[in-house]
């Protein structure tokens, strides 16, 4: 039976209102459906969420906070105290908090039970100490944190001592041997004011910092993308199961218009969660870069994955098949790709094999976008070749799975 909708029936005229009315029904079926708010919105950017958090405190410790027993007082004290520990910056942001005790034990106590990263312990006399040229030694005490708190520590007092120490030797200097100078206001307040002569030039190796929220984002929402694929896919096996795609093929539509319709409304489903997922991490505060590049990167890589999606699910023969097969595939993707640990953190074949998946290409492409803002295109444009690629071949793929479902159930 050949196609009743030839360029000169009058029902031609009603392949676009059919089509349409086939769109409508489809989304409305998709909207009555919870589990799509729920894969596609919801569970994506709770994920989000709770990633971002918990790899924000792994990565900085929540912040580290020293310590510091000041049995002195004096003004070099009160200089490290409260103008070096707490003026310690990356990217504008603290890198520790300092709290005060009064005793070394209470100090102790709490470095041994990792509420302090380390404590500070200032002697007595430390002032006079560095004005005499024999400042006493300053006591760092260490316990059970693992934050980067510790070394910050170690580091400052390491330069804080060397410093110190260089206005002791250029006190003793002027005060003693031949032409020796009276120890007076002047002569102590131009010692403090020398500098080290050995200097470290910091250069930032790329714009920013990638946050823990602008990689686990988009990283959701890939995820997001396959499932909206998923539930497209499964949508058209259980129609099968329950005789509705006979009837649908009955009624002389076109083979491709179901798996079409399906098709198009998941992927604007996909383009819909980008917008609120990006668009809430976004309204707090987090950058993605240029936000056309980003556009046409979510649209990408919605076509990649919902097409990858789409074939698996395609693959199998009841819609209980479908969930199980999807499902699968989703998690492991998300473990390879990168989308719970950033492929960084992982081993070296990890990291290697995270390109082998659409999703990793699509982590790395949000990625490089983000620290990218000067040249996007440069930046995201081998990673949106690959995407597309894998979007074009699985949807070819796809199509054929799709039309021979259909072409099966009319049989």
């Amino acid at each position: 039976m050949g196609d009743p909708y030839t360029p000169d029936t009058p029902r031609n005229t009603s392949r676009a209102g059919a089509f349409r009315a086939l769109l409508r029904k489809e989304v409305l079926h998709g909207w009555r459906d919870r589990s799509v708010l729920l894969l596609v919105f919801v569970v994506p950017l709770l994920l989000a969420g709770i990633t971002s958090l918990a790899f924000g405190r792994l990565a900085d410790g929540g912040k580290a906070t020293i310590g510091v027993v000041d049995h002195d007082g004096g003004t070099a004290a009160a200089l490290l105290v409260h103008r070096i520990l707490p003026g310690l910056r990356l990217d504008g942001t603290g890198l520790v908090d300092t709290k005060l005790y009064m005793s070394d034990a209470e100090a102790e106590k709490d470095t041994r039970g990792g509420r302090l990263a380390a404590a500070v312990v200032i002697p007595a006399h430390f002032g006079s100490g560095i004005r005499d040229g024999r400042p006493p030694a300053l006591r760092l005490l260490t316990g059970g944190d693992t934050s980067i708190g510790a070394p910050v520590a170690e580091s400052v007092l390491r330069g804080f001592s060397a410093q110190t120490g260089a206005i002791g030797l250029a006190l003793r200097t002027a005060t003693s041997g031949p032409g020796a100078h009276a120890l007076d206001r002047r002569l102590a307040q131009s010692a403090s004011t020398l500098k080290s002569p050995v200097t470290i030039g910091i250069e930032q190796a790329g714009p920013r910092t990638l946050t823990p929220a602008a990689y686990f984002a988009p990283s959701m929402l890939v995820l997001a993308l396959f499932f909206c694929g998923q539930i497209a896919a499964r949508g058209l096996v259980a129609e099968r199961a329950r005789g509705t795609l006979a009837r649908i093929v009955a009624s002389a539509v076109p083979v491709w218009w179901l798996p079409a319709a399906r098709y198009l409304i998941a992927l604007g489903v996909g383009m819909l969660s980008g917008g609120v997922l990006l668009g809430v991490f976004a309204a707090f505060g987090v950058s993605f870069g240029d936000p056309l590049v980003l556009a046409v990167l979510v649209l990408v890589a919605a076509a990649a994955m919902i097409g990858v999606s789409s074939l698996v699910v395609l693959l199998a023969r009841t819609e209980q098949q479908a969930g199980s097969l999807g499902t699968t595939v989703a998690f492991l993707l998300a473990v390879v790709g990168g989308t719970f640990v950033p492929p960084s953190r992982t081993p070296p074949v990890l990291e290697h094999l995270a390109l082998a998946t659409p999703n990793g290409w699509a982590a790395r492409a949000f990625a490089d976008l983000s620290l990218a803002p000067a040249r996007p295109w440069a930046a995201v444009g081998p990673a949106l070749l690959v995407l597309a690629g894998i979007a074009l071949a699985s949807a070819l793929v796809t199509a054929g799975l799709a039309r021979r479902t259909v072409r099966r159930t009319g049989a």
